[in-house]
Protein backbone atom coordinates (compact mmCIF):
# COMPACT_ATOMS: atom_id res chain seq x y z
CA UNK A 1 0.00 0.00 0.00
CA UNK A 2 1.00 3.41 -1.07
CA UNK A 3 2.86 4.99 2.28
CA UNK A 4 1.86 8.73 1.20
CA UNK A 5 -1.52 8.96 0.10
CA UNK A 6 -2.81 12.08 -0.64
CA UNK A 7 -4.79 13.73 2.47
CA UNK A 8 -6.46 17.01 2.87
CA UNK A 9 -6.20 18.40 6.13
CA UNK A 10 -9.89 20.84 6.09
CA UNK A 11 -11.56 22.36 8.99
CA UNK A 12 -15.06 21.42 9.41
CA UNK A 13 -17.36 22.81 11.82
CA UNK A 14 -18.09 20.42 14.84
CA UNK A 15 -19.91 20.60 18.00
CA UNK A 16 -17.12 21.39 20.72
CA UNK A 17 -17.21 18.64 24.05
CA UNK A 18 -16.85 20.59 27.50
CA UNK A 19 -13.59 21.61 28.36
CA UNK A 20 -13.02 20.31 31.57
CA UNK A 21 -11.44 16.61 31.09
CA UNK A 22 -10.08 16.55 34.54
CA UNK A 23 -12.11 13.34 35.60
CA UNK A 24 -12.58 11.86 32.37
CA UNK A 25 -11.48 8.25 32.20
CA UNK A 26 -9.30 6.29 29.78
CA UNK A 27 -11.49 6.00 26.87
CA UNK A 28 -11.86 4.94 23.39
CA UNK A 29 -13.43 7.26 20.17
CA UNK A 30 -15.94 6.16 18.56
CA UNK A 31 -15.84 5.17 15.21
CA UNK A 32 -18.66 7.22 13.87
CA UNK A 33 -18.60 10.37 16.66
CA UNK A 34 -19.05 13.44 14.34
CA UNK A 35 -17.93 15.81 17.37
CA UNK A 36 -14.36 14.54 17.27
CA UNK A 37 -12.64 16.58 13.92
CA UNK A 38 -9.91 14.61 13.34
CA UNK A 39 -7.76 12.77 11.25
CA UNK A 40 -7.77 8.94 10.90
CA UNK A 41 -4.26 7.31 10.29
CA UNK A 42 -3.62 3.51 9.52
CA UNK A 43 -0.99 1.77 10.99
CA UNK A 44 0.30 1.52 7.24
CA UNK A 45 0.63 5.04 6.44
CA UNK A 46 3.69 5.59 8.58
CA UNK A 47 7.32 4.23 8.87
CA UNK A 48 8.04 0.93 10.35
CA UNK A 49 10.76 2.72 12.73
CA UNK A 50 7.51 4.77 14.34
CA UNK A 51 5.71 1.80 15.63
CA UNK A 52 8.66 -0.60 16.42
CA UNK A 53 9.34 -2.88 19.60
CA UNK A 54 13.21 -0.58 18.83
CA UNK A 55 11.68 2.87 19.11
CA UNK A 56 10.14 2.10 22.29
CA UNK A 57 13.31 1.07 23.84
CA UNK A 58 14.80 3.94 22.60
CA UNK A 59 12.30 5.91 24.15
CA UNK A 60 12.71 4.02 27.44
CA UNK A 61 16.67 5.08 27.72
CA UNK A 62 16.49 8.26 26.71
CA UNK A 63 13.81 8.93 29.44
CA UNK A 64 15.72 7.10 32.25
CA UNK A 65 18.62 9.20 31.33
CA UNK A 66 17.42 12.48 31.21
CA UNK A 67 15.27 12.26 34.25
CA UNK A 68 18.74 10.48 35.94
CA UNK A 69 20.67 13.77 34.40
CA UNK A 70 18.14 16.25 35.17
CA UNK A 71 17.29 15.07 38.79
CA UNK A 72 19.17 18.15 40.61
CA UNK A 73 17.37 20.44 37.93
CA UNK A 74 14.17 18.42 38.42
CA UNK A 75 14.47 18.92 42.38
CA UNK A 76 15.28 22.80 42.19
CA UNK A 77 12.31 23.52 40.18
CA UNK A 78 10.08 21.72 42.38
CA UNK A 79 11.17 23.74 44.63
CA UNK A 80 10.84 26.89 43.06
CA UNK A 81 6.92 26.32 41.98
CA UNK A 82 6.25 25.29 45.40
CA UNK A 83 7.24 28.10 47.22
CA UNK A 84 6.64 30.94 44.23
CA UNK A 85 2.83 30.41 44.19
CA UNK A 86 -0.01 28.69 45.89
CA UNK A 87 -1.27 25.29 44.71
CA UNK A 88 0.42 21.97 43.41
CA UNK A 89 3.78 21.80 42.10
CA UNK A 90 2.58 18.86 39.23
CA UNK A 91 -0.16 20.09 36.53
CA UNK A 92 -2.01 17.37 35.71
CA UNK A 93 -4.46 17.28 32.35
CA UNK A 94 -5.95 14.87 30.32
CA UNK A 95 -5.00 14.47 27.30
CA UNK A 96 -5.48 12.60 23.97
CA UNK A 97 -2.95 9.32 23.17
CA UNK A 98 -2.41 6.45 20.31
CA UNK A 99 -5.83 4.88 19.31
CA UNK A 100 -7.58 7.56 20.78
CA UNK A 101 -7.00 7.16 24.45
CA UNK A 102 -6.88 9.50 27.57
CA UNK A 103 -4.09 9.58 30.01
CA UNK A 104 -2.75 11.81 32.38
CA UNK A 105 -0.21 14.22 31.22
CA UNK A 106 2.14 15.70 33.81
CA UNK A 107 3.95 19.32 33.88
CA UNK A 108 5.43 21.51 35.98
CA UNK A 109 2.73 23.68 37.36
CA UNK A 110 3.42 27.21 35.35
CA UNK A 111 -0.45 28.93 35.96
CA UNK A 112 -1.79 30.16 39.27
CA UNK A 113 -4.59 27.88 40.82
CA UNK A 114 -7.61 27.61 39.76
CA UNK A 115 -7.18 29.77 36.38
CA UNK A 116 -6.07 27.12 34.29
CA UNK A 117 -9.46 26.06 32.97
CA UNK A 118 -10.29 29.16 31.88
CA UNK A 119 -9.05 28.85 28.55
CA UNK A 120 -7.22 25.82 26.77
CA UNK A 121 -5.14 28.26 24.72
CA UNK A 122 -2.10 30.04 26.10
CA UNK A 123 -0.42 33.21 24.82
CA UNK A 124 2.27 35.78 25.25
CA UNK A 125 1.95 38.17 28.11
CA UNK A 126 -1.24 35.63 29.69
CA UNK A 127 -2.00 36.99 33.21
CA UNK A 128 -2.51 33.09 34.16
CA UNK A 129 0.91 32.63 34.15
CA UNK A 130 3.41 32.94 37.37
CA UNK A 131 6.92 34.55 37.02
CA UNK A 132 8.14 30.89 37.45
CA UNK A 133 6.42 30.09 35.07
CA UNK A 134 7.44 32.56 32.48
CA UNK A 135 10.72 31.02 33.04
CA UNK A 136 9.84 27.40 33.11
CA UNK A 137 7.97 27.96 29.69
CA UNK A 138 10.86 29.92 27.99
CA UNK A 139 12.95 26.93 28.11
CA UNK A 140 10.62 23.90 28.57
CA UNK A 141 11.46 23.05 32.00
CA UNK A 142 7.88 22.66 32.64
CA UNK A 143 8.29 19.48 30.49
CA UNK A 144 10.55 17.69 32.26
CA UNK A 145 8.01 15.75 33.82
CA UNK A 146 6.82 13.88 30.83
CA UNK A 147 9.56 11.69 30.47
CA UNK A 148 7.95 10.00 33.32
CA UNK A 149 4.55 9.86 30.82
CA UNK A 150 7.18 8.19 28.33
CA UNK A 151 8.27 5.37 30.80
CA UNK A 152 4.88 4.65 31.16
CA UNK A 153 4.32 4.37 27.77
CA UNK A 154 1.72 7.09 27.33
CA UNK A 155 4.18 9.03 25.08
CA UNK A 156 7.38 8.76 22.91
CA UNK A 157 10.45 10.88 22.77
CA UNK A 158 9.42 12.25 19.24
CA UNK A 159 5.61 12.72 18.12
CA UNK A 160 2.92 15.25 17.95
CA UNK A 161 2.48 17.19 20.69
CA UNK A 162 -0.87 14.94 23.08
CA UNK A 163 -3.40 17.66 23.12
CA UNK A 164 -7.27 18.51 24.21
CA UNK A 165 -9.27 15.48 23.13
CA UNK A 166 -11.38 18.69 21.56
CA UNK A 167 -8.13 20.12 20.07
CA UNK A 168 -6.70 16.74 18.88
CA UNK A 169 -6.23 16.69 14.96
CA UNK A 170 -5.05 12.94 14.55
CA UNK A 171 -6.31 9.35 15.44
CA UNK A 172 -2.67 7.67 15.54
CA UNK A 173 -1.42 4.57 15.55
CA UNK A 174 1.88 5.72 17.62
CA UNK A 175 2.70 7.29 20.50
CA UNK A 176 2.47 11.28 21.03
CA UNK A 177 5.74 12.88 21.88
CA UNK A 178 7.73 15.10 24.20
CA UNK A 179 8.77 17.54 21.00
CA UNK A 180 8.60 16.86 17.24
CA UNK A 181 7.91 19.01 14.06
CA UNK A 182 4.81 20.67 14.56
CA UNK A 183 6.53 21.55 17.76
CA UNK A 184 9.50 23.14 16.41
CA UNK A 185 7.67 25.11 13.48
CA UNK A 186 5.38 26.42 15.72
CA UNK A 187 7.98 27.18 18.98
CA UNK A 188 6.51 30.99 18.62
CA UNK A 189 2.41 29.77 18.86
CA UNK A 190 1.92 31.70 22.17
CA UNK A 191 3.82 34.66 20.65
CA UNK A 192 1.35 34.33 17.21
CA UNK A 193 -2.14 33.63 19.07
CA UNK A 194 -1.55 36.82 21.22
CA UNK A 195 -2.27 38.49 17.99
CA UNK A 196 -5.85 36.82 18.03
CA UNK A 197 -9.23 37.96 19.65
CA UNK A 198 -9.45 36.26 22.58
CA UNK A 199 -13.07 35.47 21.74
CA UNK A 200 -11.72 34.07 18.28
CA UNK A 201 -8.72 31.80 19.78
CA UNK A 202 -10.87 28.47 19.51
CA UNK A 203 -11.88 29.28 16.15
CA UNK A 204 -8.97 30.07 14.77
CA UNK A 205 -7.06 27.31 16.14
CA UNK A 206 -9.57 25.28 14.91
CA UNK A 207 -9.72 26.47 11.48
CA UNK A 208 -5.56 27.34 10.81
CA UNK A 209 -3.17 25.94 13.38
CA UNK A 210 -4.48 22.35 14.17
CA UNK A 211 -4.77 21.22 10.08
CA UNK A 212 -0.99 22.65 10.23
CA UNK A 213 -0.05 21.00 12.67
CA UNK A 214 -1.59 17.12 12.06
CA UNK A 215 0.01 17.74 8.52
CA UNK A 216 3.50 18.31 9.64
CA UNK A 217 3.49 15.56 12.31
CA UNK A 218 1.75 13.13 9.80
CA UNK A 219 4.45 14.06 7.16
CA UNK A 220 7.08 13.61 9.56
CA UNK A 221 5.71 9.79 11.01
CA UNK A 222 5.36 8.11 7.47
CA UNK A 223 9.30 9.00 7.10
CA UNK A 224 10.56 8.84 10.56
CA UNK A 225 13.96 6.84 11.59
CA UNK A 226 16.35 6.78 14.12
CA UNK A 227 18.56 9.52 12.34
CA UNK A 228 15.59 12.04 12.26
CA UNK A 229 14.46 11.34 15.76
CA UNK A 230 18.06 12.55 17.14
CA UNK A 231 17.75 15.31 14.37
CA UNK A 232 15.05 16.68 16.17
CA UNK A 233 15.79 16.13 19.79
CA UNK A 234 18.81 17.87 18.22
CA UNK A 235 16.64 20.69 17.51
CA UNK A 236 15.02 20.75 20.69
CA UNK A 237 17.75 21.15 22.65
CA UNK A 238 19.00 24.13 20.17
CA UNK A 239 15.70 25.64 20.20
CA UNK A 240 15.24 25.75 24.13
CA UNK A 241 18.57 27.60 24.53
CA UNK A 242 19.14 30.26 21.05
CA UNK A 243 16.71 31.88 18.71
CA UNK A 244 18.15 30.02 15.96
CA UNK A 245 15.89 28.89 13.14
CA UNK A 246 14.91 25.07 12.85
CA UNK A 247 14.04 23.80 9.33
CA UNK A 248 10.51 23.17 10.60
CA UNK A 249 8.57 26.18 9.37
CA UNK A 250 4.53 26.81 9.49
CA UNK A 251 3.21 29.65 7.86
CA UNK A 252 -0.36 30.64 8.70
CA UNK A 253 -3.13 33.46 7.11
CA UNK A 254 -3.78 36.82 8.91
CA UNK A 255 -6.74 36.75 11.07
CA UNK A 256 -10.27 37.17 9.30
CA UNK A 257 -13.25 37.24 11.44
CA UNK A 258 -15.72 37.25 9.14
CA UNK A 259 -14.43 33.76 7.48
CA UNK A 260 -14.81 32.46 11.24
CA UNK A 261 -18.46 34.14 12.05
CA UNK A 262 -19.28 32.10 8.88
CA UNK A 263 -17.88 29.09 10.19
CA UNK A 264 -19.16 29.40 13.65
CA UNK A 265 -22.67 30.44 12.11
CA UNK A 266 -22.22 27.13 9.65
CA UNK A 267 -21.29 25.03 13.19
CA UNK A 268 -24.76 26.46 14.76
CA UNK A 269 -26.82 25.84 11.86
CA UNK A 270 -25.42 22.33 11.63
CA UNK A 271 -26.68 21.25 15.32
CA UNK A 272 -29.85 22.85 15.32
CA UNK A 273 -32.83 20.50 15.92
CA UNK A 274 -34.58 19.00 12.60
CA UNK A 275 -37.81 19.71 13.59
CA UNK A 276 -40.95 17.49 11.63
CA UNK A 277 -44.26 19.12 10.15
Amino acid sequence: MDKNPSREFVYQPYFEPPRSCENQQPQRLNKDDKMWNVVRIDRQEVSAWALSVTRRGFDILVSVFALTFFLPVIGAVAVAVRFSSRGPVLFQQQRMGRHGRVFTLYKFRSMRLATEQLGAITVTGDSRITRVGRLLRKYKLDELPQFWNVLRGDMSIVGPRPKLPHHEGLHMPFRPGITGPATLAFRSEEELLSQIPYQHLDAYYDRFVKPRKAEIDLEYMRTATLKTDLGVLWQTAASCISSTPTKFRADLPEFNHTELELDHLAAEIATEPVLSA
